[in-house]
């Protein structure tokens, strides 16, 4: 979120041909932090969504090239 909104104070949105607006939070996920949105849905009264099982992340190349984060997150009852 940072880097894009310097890009958009600065007028350089055009020189930027990849910006990830969720680094920070990938970061500390690949680092097994906990990530309060995830413990939010993972404490959450029963019955109010499903409990998440494991949460597996990985650094992907998008089709130009640039890498990013891809987060496979499983709860009870899907994918």
């Amino acid at each position: 979120g940072d880097t894009a909104t310097a890009c958009k104070k600065y007028g350089t949105e055009d020189k930027v041909t990849h910006c990830s607006t969720g680094g920070g939070a990938s970061l500390e996920l690949l680092e097994g932090k906990v990530l309060p949105g995830v413990a939010a849905l993972d404490d959450a009264p029963s019955g109010a969504s499903p409990k998440i099982m494991t949460i597996k992340a990985r650094e992907i190349f998008d089709s130009r090239g640039n890498p990013t984060v891809e987060v496979d997150l499983c709860t009870e009852t899907a994918l």
